[in-house]
């Protein structure tokens, strides 16, 4: 149920953030602006994303938990 609110949030947030049409200068302005904005937040912060991505992975089959992971 939370995840079905949080969706259509989500949905109504998308839907006032992006005007209905842009030029093609300026969709591509904004998509090279977002691009870098994304690859300086990733080499700030890229540690701890991969620390968060390790910490969510399922290191052992639950049916043979005897078995460890491959390093």
């Amino acid at each position: 149920m939370k995840r079905k609110k949080y969706l259509k949030r989500l949905a109504a947030l998308e839907d006032g953030l992006f005007p209905e049409a842009l030029s093609d200068e300026v969709a591509c302005a904004t998509f090279d602006c977002l691009q870098a904005m994304l690859m300086a937040f990733e080499r700030r912060y890229l540690s701890q994303l991969m620390r968060r991505q390790r910490s969510k992975q399922i290191l052992y089959d639950p049916e043979h938990p005897w078995r460890t992971p491959p390093f």
